[in-house]
């Protein structure tokens, strides 16, 4: 028997669609919760594997929830030590969240090593400089401990601005009765949805420059949050109209957070719209260009293999350099069976003109498995895409959202 997959045949994507609750928004705001010890609801939430496997490691220290529709309803007053060893930590990335969140209750924890898209070396070093400076000792072996053991310093400075390692700082300082300072931090959006959910519950928390102030205070214990749009799926919905030649609205986004996307296609044969909460694109030709991935505002990592995918899915080139990942072009090796060519060097992979044809090919990752997608609209004959474990991962209803703008697509079990 075939194993589970898509069937996707050549589509021009047109009509209006609305993206799901961000993903990377969600993960951190739910960490957030458990930290603040209340009971939170948190709207918009996607229905997505990645939010369950969070929400199901957080059970077993005692937190319940309820999950429908995408609203979350999420009680952490009481927490507790595990009884058993924890798995499922090995298969999310995000796990690394129950650093700044269980650690401020219980002052110990043991975490297996956090899992997640194998996207190279992605350490926790940074997680671990945030814990020393914040008075908590690690222990990096087959398993990760961690304990705190003194007060720690006031100042948190970061060599990166890691998106991670920023929550966690924020989620260990959140109930600190001193003022703790985080240098260098992230300037992505979803960090700043978290300072916004910590305002609720009464801590003083802002961003000054590039660095965010924070002092605990008593948290009120019941706020209700809306998890905003996910601004990598938006920047997806813009690469598939894009890619096919297509026309789309896009809904109940903030453009501003498009800005490097729009930016570089507005070079090409794309023309934009953008007002108020809307994103209007039509596409009438071949894409090209160049990316070099950095953090917010500039060109997203999490975009880079959809951006590569649907360059040559419309017949044109491009030239990526990968600067905040050590390896994210797995999905080359796949492209390159639907007859897509180029060279890859190190960080920094081009794409020559090609013309796809239909195959069978494997996600290796979220976003490459989304890059594979938008591939399989623009390839002749259809395309049939496995390990749609990755995909489900971060999409919420994919094949019915692409069905509803004119997407050729079909979930085969």
């Amino acid at each position: 028997m075939e194993k589970e997959h898509f069937l996707i045949g050549k589509s021009r994507i047109s009509g209006e669609v609305t993206p799901q609750g961000s993903k990377n928004a969600a993960l951190p705001l739910i960490a957030a919760c458990v930290e603040s010890r209340g009971k939170y609801v948190l709207k918009n939430v996607p229905e997505i594997d990645d939010v369950y496997t969070l929400l199901k490691i957080f059970s077993y220290y005692g937190v319940k929830y309820k999950f429908d529709r995408n609203i979350l309803s999420i009680d952490s007053t009481v927490i507790t030590s595990p009884k058993e060893k924890i798995e499922e930590s090995k298969k999310l990335r995000a796990s690394s969240y129950l650093i700044g969140a269980i650690l401020p209750s219980l002052k110990q924890l043991s975490l297996n090593y956090p899992g997640g898209c194998k996207l190279g070396e992605r350490p926790l070093d940074i997680h671990f400089e945030v814990c020393k400076s914040l008075g908590i000792e690690t222990i990096d072996g087959e398993e990760l401990y961690f304990e705190r053991t003194k007060e720690g310093k006031n100042v948190v400075a970061l060599r990166f601005p890691s998106v991670g390692a920023t929550i966690n700082a924020i989620l260990l300082s959140a109930s600190s009765e001193r003022e703790i300072i985080v240098e260098n931090a992230a300037p992505e959006p979803e960090v700043d949805e978290v300072i916004s959910f910590y305002k609720k519950t009464g801590v003083i928390i802002e961003r000054v420059g590039r660095d965010i102030r924070i002092r605990g205070k008593e948290n009120k214990k019941e706020i209700f949050h809306v998890v905003p749009f996910d601004r990598v799926v938006c920047g997806d919905y813009i690469l598939l109209a894009a890619a096919t030649g297509g026309e789309l609205l896009i809904k109940g986004v903030d453009f501003r957070q498009e800005k490097a996307m729009i930016s570089k296609l507005s070079q090409t044969s794309c023309q934009f719209r953008c007002f108020r909460d809307t994103i209007y694109i039509r596409s009438s030709g071949k894409l090209f260009g160049g990316v070099t991935t950095a953090p917010y505002p500039l060109f997203p990592t999490d975009l880079q293999a959809q951006f590569a995918a649907a360059c040559v899915g419309s017949g044109g080139a491009c030239r990526i350099k990968e600067h905040v990942f050590g390896s994210r072009f797995a999905y080359f090796e796949e492209l390159k069976k639907m007859g897509v060519s180029g060279e890859l060097k190190g960080d920094e992979l081009i794409l020559f003109p090609s013309r796809l044809k239909g195959g069978e090919v494997f996600a290796k990752d979220l976003r490459s498995g989304m890059a594979l997608v938008i591939a399989g609209f623009c390839a002749r004959e259809y395309t049939k895409v496995y390990d749609l474990r990755f995909i489900d991962r971060g999409y919420q209803n994919l094949v019915e959202v692409l069905n509803s703008i004119n997407g050729d697509i079909k979930r085969i079990k």
